[in-house]
């Protein structure tokens, strides 16, 4: 997906983000987890700072990786999450638009 990103004032972050970071770009998903949850990695395109929260409190990333060298693949971090709805919150996002994967981590 696309997520659509707009000046951080008004992008009504459902959560603070974990980092103040600089006024940037910024925007949120919601993300549904079916049963029983389990991990998912989250790819972007771009630079800019992620957090997912669950039930109102932020989830530490399990691991991340980065690269600059790859077109259209900036970051990924994988979280495990529980069943129920996730929230995506991005910022420090330069574009008004960010590149948005988010898979399931089988085993």
């Amino acid at each position: 997906m696309t997520l659509a990103l707009s000046d951080r004032a008004s992008a009504a972050l459902p959560f603070p983000p974990t980092r103040q970071g600089r006024e940037s770009r910024a925007g949120f998903a919601r993300i549904a987890v079916p049963p029983p949850g389990g991990d998912y990695q989250i790819t972007v395109s771009d630079g800019a700072w992620l957090n997912v929260f669950a039930d109102g409190r932020p989830l530490a990333p399990l691991a991340f990786t980065g690269v600059h060298a790859c077109p259209g693949v900036r970051k990924s971090l994988r979280f495990r999450l529980p069943s129920g709805e996730a929230v995506l919150v991005v910022t420090d996002a330069a574009g008004s638009g960010l590149g948005v994967v988010i898979d399931p981590v089988g085993p």
